[in-house]
């Protein structure tokens, strides 16, 4: 099911479903096995963070927010990943680490990527992308 370029799509991993949940305009459409993007910018809702650190239990509040994307159920691959192979990359989310998505392999923040694949491995939510934007480091202030 592809959605229409511009149309802001929002991707999270549902963990009571283990499936990938796409919200447009604030309403779940549709549960995917695979999600293949473009545009992606990762997002996480600072409340919903400090709610998750107050409470110690996890809710919805970190995104995959993509202008394009094609979902598949049932086990269809969209796409061929191969971590270390063309450029894909292993992105993770962890609200008890940071506010930020990051690179798995190193820590490094990223503010989005030019493509991603959220698909399942071993029932969890998985997230590989290439063409990272990272955060720009904060200038140094003299003083």
């Amino acid at each position: 099911m592809p959605i229409t370029k511009g149309t802001k799509s929002y991707f999270y991993f549902n963990l009571h479903k283990r499936v990938w949940s796409l919200m447009v305009r604030g309403r779940v459409v549709s549960h995917a096995t695979d999600v293949y993007a473009r545009n992606v910018e990762f997002r996480v809702r600072p409340a919903g963070r400090a709610r998750v650190l107050r409470e110690g239990r996890k809710n919805v509040h970190a995104f995959a927010v993509a202008d394009w994307a094609s979902v598949a159920s049932d086990g269809v691959s969209l796409t061929p990943v191969r971590v270390g192979a063309d450029d894909w990359e292993e992105v993770s989310y962890n609200p008890f680490r940071s506010d930020k998505f990051h690179r798995k392999i190193d820590g490094k923040p990223v503010r989005g990527a030019a493509e991603a694949v959220l698909t399942l491995k071993g029932g969890r939510g998985r997230v590989y992308a290439r063409g990272l934007k990272f955060f720009e480091p904060s200038p140094i202030r003299q003083v």
